[in-house]
């Protein structure tokens, strides 16, 4: 915009800038480029005790190997803007059958297991609802996979219908998903 603020309105009002803060992402592996949950309570935690000052709007950038991403504080709640997520190859049923010690008759082939990144590659599989809730990984067979598409993880889900729901003792839960990480 010119006038020298960083925020992209015009009126040269530093207050409207919107600060940076540079985080990082280690596992015992290494460092990751992105860790969306980590990044979200990070964030919450510095903006809430106002460690870290924000622009008025309550926004923040954010500062990762994956790129620069907003991060925003609205009273308790806080909202991370990401990539959009880009789909890789597919990962046969299968192989997270072994890993996560179900049934492959129990890996939902819609949406099909495969990798997906919004900065840090994941192999994301819905599975059946009662094989979600009954799986064991194998911690090495999981670990294997992973190298093996080159993804950090595996991210299972599973999608309740009103029948599942309503046998669980649920009040309907129209769609929305639990998960494992």
């Amino acid at each position: 915009d010119g006038d020298g603020d960083g925020d992209g309105d015009g009126d040269g009002d530093p207050g409207d800038a919107v600060p940076r803060v540079r985080l990082s992402f280690f596992t015992p592996a290494g460092e990751v480029d992105l860790c969306g949950h980590a990044t979200v309570a990070a964030m919450g935690h510095l903006l809430s005790t106002r460690r870290v000052a924000m622009s008025r709007d309550g926004e923040v950038v954010v500062v990762t190997k994956a790129g620069d991403m907003r991060v925003r504080l609205d009273g308790p709640r806080v909202t991370m803007e990401q990539a959009a997520p880009t789909f890789g190859e597919g990962v046969p049923a299968a192989d997270i059958a072994t890993a996560l010690r179900v049934d492959a008759a129990d890996v939902v082939a819609e949406p099909p297991p495969c990798v997906v990144s919004t900065g840090l590659r994941d192999i994301m599989v819905r599975l059946a609802p009662a094989a979600l809730a009954a799986c064991e990984p194998d911690m090495r067979a999981l670990a294997a996979l992973s190298e093996r598409f080159d993804a950090v993880g595996l991210h299972a889900f599973a999608v309740a219908d009103a029948d599942t729901d309503a046998a669980a003792g649920g009040a309907g839960s129209g769609g929305e998903g639990g998960g494992k990480e």
